[in-house]
């Protein structure tokens, strides 16, 4: 319950955000540690875009993406080396709009936006 509670906490955080032409938005859900950096690009987008996660160690994660209602589009299992990592996403099958890519590992998660034009 907690973490559907925190997951709807960041996402009217960020659809604030998106309303009041803010930055793109970063939530750390939890973090143990040093964990890693995210970005999107493009961002945003009108069709693939890259998940880029800079870590600072060796790690396994999971990348999951969600629209906006809070369901899970997709999720992978990945394992993360030291320094930059890359996964490209299709959003050609996306409908416009916003959704947010989840990046966790057992230090903790990022959340990310990306716009979907």
């Amino acid at each position: 319950m907690k973490k559907i509670y925190i997951f709807i906490c960041i996402l009217f955080v960020s659809v604030y955000a998106h309303s009041q032409n803010l930055p793109q938005t970063e939530a750390f859900v939890e973090n143990k540690g040093p964990l890693m950096e995210v970005n999107i690009s493009p961002n945003p987008t009108r069709g693939d875009f890259v998940v880029e996660v800079n870590s600072v160690d060796f790690i396994t994660a999971q990348i999951s993406l969600y629209n906006m209602l809070g369901k899970q589009l997709s999720v992978r299992a990945i394992e993360l080396e030291t320094g930059p990592n890359n996964f490209s996403y299709a959003g050609t099958g996306l409908f416009p709009g916003n959704y947010f890519v989840s990046v966790k590992t057992n230090k903790g998660s990022i959340v990310k936006k990306v716009t979907i034009e």
